[in-house]
């Protein structure tokens, strides 16, 4: 299994440039693919997506967001967004378990143990500078892939 992921953080403020972000990546994507025999290609990261209207405008339309449901994948209780995603062209990349999904990890929930300060802990109640000062912003995310016997392309 071989595949090319290509890692991001996107435009956190401007919605305009994220979609110039977006249409840029998917140009290079395109262009690689016929320069290459690699197919599957992963985008993966921070897109800072702010809804499914904005995952549709940005994606195209073979490729499927993981994420698509946009579940909140940011650890603040009080403004949820769907920021992370694993975006992929099911018709190459047929190794990821779409069965598995796309599972968001609850940040503050898993850190809480290990918390050794004499501070209160910052999830507790939550204090976004705090908290993402010593961990970060987001929830740690998961999904997994098969490893078929040989690689498609």
């Amino acid at each position: 299994l071989d595949f090319v992921l290509i890692s991001v953080h996107l435009n956190p403020d401007n919605a305009s440039r994220r979609k110039q972000e977006f249409s840029a990546i998917w140009k290079w994507v395109s262009t690689e693919r016929g320069r290459q025999n690699e197919q599957d290609f992963i985008l993966l990261g921070d897109t800072n997506l702010q809804n499914q209207t904005e995952l549709r405008a940005n994606t195209p339309s073979h490729f499927l967001s993981l994420n698509d449901a946009c579940v909140a994948t940011n650890v603040s209780p009080r403004s949820p967004k769907p920021y992370d995603h694993v975006i992929f062209d099911p018709s190459f990349t047929t190794e990821i378990d779409q069965g598995y999904g796309f599972k968001v990890v609850n940040l503050i929930d898993l850190m809480r143990p290990s918390w050794t300060s004499s501070d209160p802990y910052p999830g507790d109640p939550f204090e976004q500078n705090v908290f993402r000062f010593y961990y970060s912003d987001h929830n740690p995310v998961a999904f997994r892939m098969r490893i078929p016997d040989r690689d498609d392309d």
